[in-house]
């Protein structure tokens, strides 16, 4: 008999992804397909896919009243995501003293059982469940996702430049 063991997790250790702050999400269709649509002339033209995509980041924010989608892009294989959390206070990034300044901290195990988990898992599940009810049967994405804890503004105006300008870099 299979023992099943827990799978490696990139969440930073200790750290509470309920906090408000800023974090930087980038999710992978299954086996990086091409599913969302492809790039002409740095211009994303978007798949049937990549319109549900962009509809249930719009109503992510729309349902979630502690989220704001600040930027994004739908990329063929991948969606970069830059996403609030608030206390409907504004806009804060979290005290940054206490966490590493480098990606050598020590990983935690299990599935996240946080705000920004919860709401990553909810718009891909709802994406998956349209796009296969819309015909779509071998869609799905990759089981896990990247994240990043946006720790200053100059990181905040980095990756915002990064997502905006990704499809002019695809064919890099």
């Amino acid at each position: 008999m299979k023992k099943h063991t827990p799978f490696k997790t990139p969440r930073l250790k200790g750290f509470d992804y309920s906090t408000p702050g800023c974090y930087f999400i980038t999710i992978c269709t299954l086996n990086r397909q091409h599913f969302l649509g492809i790039i002409e002339d740095s211009k994303m033209s978007l798949s049937a896919i990549g319109v549900i995509v962009k509809e249930e980041l719009e109503l992510t924010e729309k349902i979630r009243s502690n989220i704001e989608i600040d930027t994004y892009v739908i990329m063929p294989d991948h969606v970069h995501i830059l996403i609030w959390i608030t206390d409907g206070k504004g806009k804060l990034m979290p005290h940054f003293q206490t966490l590493p300044q480098t990606p050598s901290y020590q990983a935690s195990f299990g599935m996240p059982t946080n705000k920004l988990g919860a709401t990553i898992n909810k718009f891909k599940g709802a994406v998956t469940r349209r796009s296969r009810q819309a015909g779509y049967e071998s869609f799905g994405w990759q089981k896990k996702y990247h994240d990043r804890i946006v720790r200053n503004e100059w990181e905040y105006q980095h990756i915002k430049n990064y997502i905006l300008t990704n499809p002019e870099r695809w064919k890099k």
